[in-house]
């Protein structure tokens, strides 16, 4: 799979997700309708035990997983500032 069609469907997962959380928000749809990304998921067990990415060598290919913590990262400060999140 070529890298930037995985990061595609990958913000489009996001997006879907906190869509979804925001749909909860405002009482539209129920929480069991909202799956979190597998990437998502990983995303937050890394960055709440504190573990390093690249140092503890994580990923065989660990350039890719920064991109892919950066995409996330994005999309979740962008949900953050326009829902009122934290």
């Amino acid at each position: 799979m070529i890298l930037s069609s995985y990061l595609e469907g990958l913000i489009e997962r996001l997006q879907n997700y906190l869509g979804g959380l925001n749909e909860v928000k405002a009482g539209l749809s129920f929480p069991k309708g909202v799956e979190k990304p597998e990437e998502l998921i990983l995303y937050e067990q890394i960055t709440e035990l504190g573990i390093p990415v690249v140092a503890g060598g994580i990923e065989d290919q660990p350039h890719i997983w920064l991109v892919i913590c950066g995409v996330i990262r994005h999309e979740l400060q962008v949900w953050n500032a326009t829902s009122g999140a934290k």
